[in-house]
């Protein structure tokens, strides 16, 4: 089976071809949905079910960097929120709401066995092997290796 399949369940790439990429788009589309109600308040409850109607389709990525990434903006989000607008108890209660739904969407998808297969899984530990040689490959190249050279240097 190819990437877009885990366990026979299908991954969401919305026609991009990779649900990582999918994934990524998301996690931006998640955090673009909250301008609405900075621009007008009444749009929190018309960009709420947006967010968790993205949320789920994230969910079914099975993308655990963008899960990551929709999290680490969200809470950069909230940070700004904090500041700029802050938001009623109900409100709050809302969008916790709408997280726990998408977090319950884990069972449908089987988004958590993916993400629990995290430690033998051959993404993560090729991911590592190769960060891992990322300093040295930089000292010995300080002007990198040229277009598609890298990963040739890296096997060499």
């Amino acid at each position: 089976m190819n990437d877009i399949y885990f366990q026979g369940v299908w991954r969401m790439d919305w026609g991009l071809g990779n649900p990582n990429k999918t994934a990524a788009l998301i996690a931006v589309l998640m955090l673009a949905v909250w301008t609405l109600p900075l621009v007008r308040r009444r749009l929190f409850w018309a960009a709420l079910p947006m967010f968790t109607g993205l949320g789920m389709c994230l969910m079914h990525t099975m993308s655990r960097g963008g899960v990551v990434a929709a999290a680490a903006g969200f809470a950069v989000l909230l940070l700004f929120l904090r500041r700029v607008r802050p938001l009623p108890l109900v409100k709050i209660l809302a969008v916790a709401g709408a997280v726990a739904v998408m977090l319950a969407g884990n069972g449908v998808t089987q988004t958590s066995a993916r993400f629990s297969k995290s430690r033998g899984d051959r993404s993560i530990t090729n991911r590592l092997a190769i960060w891992k040689q990322t300093p040295r490959m930089m000292v010995d190249a300080p002007w990198g290796w040229g277009v598609g050279n890298a990963g040739r240097a890296y096997m060499g």
